[in-house]
């Protein structure tokens, strides 16, 4: 059997492959192997005998075939991509801790400050307010100056914006991508990744080529949760992408945190239904570093904090060019997706008479594009006209990242609707 030197990353990436993203069957295959190079030179036999993990994943396990992990590495070297495996010591301690860590981390930068420093993901709505914009960028600005370690999505608005003022306060500043690490995406916030990868770490759990497609974004949210002490939300709507983070934030122990916002205003709906349901009200920075001063005392500057003064956010937004709302970032780059359109209903020819009672409801066609093989099995798994939380629809292998995503997908298809109470139903 081939070896690849010294090196052994390949077989990580291989097994990356094999497993998938959000997979909670990794999760049982690393508390058995330490090596992905044990688990690639198993014999079929061997494979078949792995409990806990499915036919399909033995299946991937029995391929041998290295050409794509080849290639991953080869775009790796020529991109200055570093690949961390879960068994380096740069993967992030706390991403280990969640039921479906990913198998590799591909970054650009570094990654630092996540054990000696408290780390807090800012996500919100890209079509922030004023208020909105002022608040990510002063709360993010001062945590950053205190020494807390920013993390967002690098999405238009408030992940921009939180970005940005890490930037600006000289902090440490890291952006989880639902895409390759050599793509620019969104292609408005190029300059700001650059200066992130020279001052901080723009990471990912997909290739480095790996283009942006919706699907990709709310399963990388959990990443941005769970590499983190603590989770703000700034602004955004009840079924913002940016509640998604938060609501994987509780699911994996995290402190969630929101700041409170106008009642009425649709981009306050999240972060006061969060406040209501029992996140911490953040009117300032001391309101999230107070959590925190106890465990990271040598390491917090609060009087850096008192002594500061926040710079004016647009002009430091334009520096970095950051557009300072929705539509400017959509003007420097297609920052949308195309989404799948639901496929008509079938027309049919019926007798002329009227109907004795209601005609009965037709279940929503299936969309004209193939569901992947998890959404397949998260809605295979759905009762009709029957509410379900998102907890009891994990199983054959999805864990609760790959299951939320998929109902994004599904929700955006036209198949499934959210209701309140984090409930979902099929239409």
């Amino acid at each position: 059997m081939r070896r690849y030197g010294n090196d052994n990353k390949i077989f990580w990436i291989w097994l990356s492959l094999a497993c998938g993203v959000a997979s909670r069957e990794f999760g049982r295959l690393v508390t058995r192997f330490d090596d992905a190079y044990e688990l690639y030179a198993m014999s079929d036999e061997e494979i078949e005998g792995i409990d806990g993990i499915g036919e399909r994943l033995k299946m991937r396990l029995s391929d041998k075939n290295m050409e794509d992990a080849e290639k991953i590495l080869e775009d790796c070297q020529k991109g200055g991509v570093t690949v961390v495996t879960y068994a380096d010591k740069a993967y992030p301690p706390k991403l280990r801790l969640i039921e479906d860590p990913p198998v590799v981390l591909y970054v650009l930068g570094k990654i630092s400050g996540l054990e000696s420093h408290p780390s807090i993901g800012v996500v919100g709505t890209r079509k922030m307010s004023e208020y909105g914009r002022k608040m990510a960028f002063r709360l993010s600005y001062e945590l950053a100056i205190a020494g807390t370690v920013i993390v967002s999505g690098l999405a238009l608005g408030v992940d921009g914006v939180a970005a940005c003022a890490a930037l600006e306060a000289k902090g440490n500043t890291i952006a989880v991508l639902g895409c390759g690490v050599l793509v620019d995406y969104p292609k408005a916030h190029r300059k700001l990744k650059a200066a992130i990868v020279r001052h901080g770490a723009v990471i990912s759990e997909y290739p480095p080529n790996t283009p942006a497609v919706p699907r990709n974004f709310p399963t990388r949210n959990r990443i941005i949760s769970g590499i983190c002490h603590g989770t703000l939300l700034v602004e955004g709507t009840k079924k913002s992408g940016s509640m998604i983070t938060a609501r994987l934030a509780i699911g994996q122990g995290r402190a969630l945190f929101a700041v409170p916002g106008k009642i009425g205003d649709v981009n306050s709906e999240g972060p006061n239904l969060l406040i209501r349901e029992g996140a911490y009200s953040v009117l300032e920075s001391t309101d999230i570093l107070k959590h925190y001063d106890f465990l990271y005392r040598e390491n917090l500057d609060l009087r850096a904090l008192r002594a500061t003064s926040v710079p004016d956010c647009d002009e430091t937004l334009r520096r970095f060019g950051v557009p300072t709302d929705y539509e400017e970032g959509r003007r420097g780059g297609r920052e949308t997706f195309d989404r799948p359109r639901t496929a008509p209903s079938p027309v049919k020819e019926t007798k002329k008479e009227e109907p004795t009672h209601a005609p009965k409801a037709e279940p929503t066609p299936i969309p004209s594009v193939p569901l992947s093989p998890t959404e397949q099995s998260v809605l295979a798994r759905m009762p009709m006209n029957h509410p379900i939380t998102p907890d009891a629809l994990c199983g054959d292998g999805c864990g609760i990242g790959e299951v939320l995503t998929a109902l994004t997908m599904l929700e955006l298809y036209g198949i499934v609707t959210s209701l309140p109470g984090g409930l979902y139903v099929r239409k």
